[in-house]
């Protein structure tokens, strides 16, 4: 009964990637949430997202305005994978919030990171994390 119970648990569902290639479908499961950082200030949350694997770096900026659900108000992100640096601007999928009255807000969600053509490149999926760590410009 007990082993049963241990196989089981060991057998949930796979993990999804945190950053996905929209483009060429190169696997970047490899990619880890480095760092979260966000700041609160009255309607306004300011965030950071870095993520990184063995040589690359991807770095989110999010300024959503909470009124009373969060909504993405601007976004833009910076990519320096093999040596390469590419910018571009973020849209939000879905947005998941937790307010932060009387303690850090919690912020996560998906979202497309489009080159400045227009061309959507990554998705990014950012797992529902207490903003711990002040964002300092």
């Amino acid at each position: 009964m007990l082993l049963g119970f241990i196989l089981a648990s060991g057998c949930g569902a796979p993990k999804r990637a945190l950053v996905t290639d929209l483009v060429a479908g190169q696997d970047l499961s490899s990619f880890k949430l480095d760092s979260l950082r966000g700041t609160r200030d009255g309607d306004r949350l300011d965030v950071r997202a870095m993520f990184t694997d063995t040589s690359s770096m991807l770095t989110v900026n999010l300024r959503f305005e909470i009124n009373p659900e969060a909504r993405l108000r601007a976004g833009n992100w910076q990519a320096n994978r093999n040596n390469t640096l590419t910018t571009g601007t973020a849209t939000a999928k879905s947005i998941d919030f937790l307010g932060g009255q009387s303690g850090a807000p919690s912020i996560g969600g998906t979202f497309d990171l489009a080159t400045a053509d227009g061309t959507a490149q990554y998705r990014v999926r950012i797992p529902l994390t207490e903003l711990k760590q002040r964002l300092t410009k």
